[in-house]
């Protein structure tokens, strides 16, 4: 499903989480060094945080406050299952081109980050998933999209 919105001058188009999810896993498995599925989740708020600075979001899926961290609860019911196994699948996706750039720079520059390195980056201090989250009082909440954003301030 892809949903275009028309904002301004400018359109843009939101997908579901889970075909950003497939083109992630696609493209890691492509180049040998399949995604698990932690880090799946990981990336995904990532691209999700690199949208929101440019004004855009990329998908249409909350994000939650999960215990380990942020959750899309429709890409954990569909992975969970690989855990820190290498997601090895390849998915056919239909991610435009500008899009397609931007998450792969995000793919780049994250996918190979040391996990104490990407949890100081998804869960900063006084963060999303910190102020969300709340010593588990807020788990499984939804992430404001606005909070996300405010990471990047």
């Amino acid at each position: 499903v892809i949903v275009e919105f028309r904002h301004s001058q400018r359109s843009f188009t939101m997908y579901t989480a889970l075909e950003v999810a497939h083109y992630v896993i696609d493209r890691c498995a492509g180049q040998g060094h399949p995604v698990s599925y932690f880090r799946l989740q990981e990336l995904l708020y990532c691209i999700r945080k690199e949208f929101l600075s440019m004004g855009e979001d990329i998908f249409t899926d909350p994000i939650e406050a999960g215990q380990s961290g942020p959750l899309v609860r429709s890409v954990h019911n569909r992975y969970c299952a690989f855990a820190a196994r290498g997601i090895s699948l390849r998915f056919s996706t239909s991610i435009q081109e500008t899009h397609a750039l931007i998450i792969n720079q995000v793919i780049d520059k994250y996918c190979s980050l040391p996990p104490w390195d990407m949890a100081d980056l998804i869960k900063p201090k006084g963060g999303a998933w910190e102020t969300v989250y709340d010593s588990g009082k807020g788990k499984f909440r939804t992430i404001p999209p606005n909070l996300i954003a405010d990471e990047n301030a």
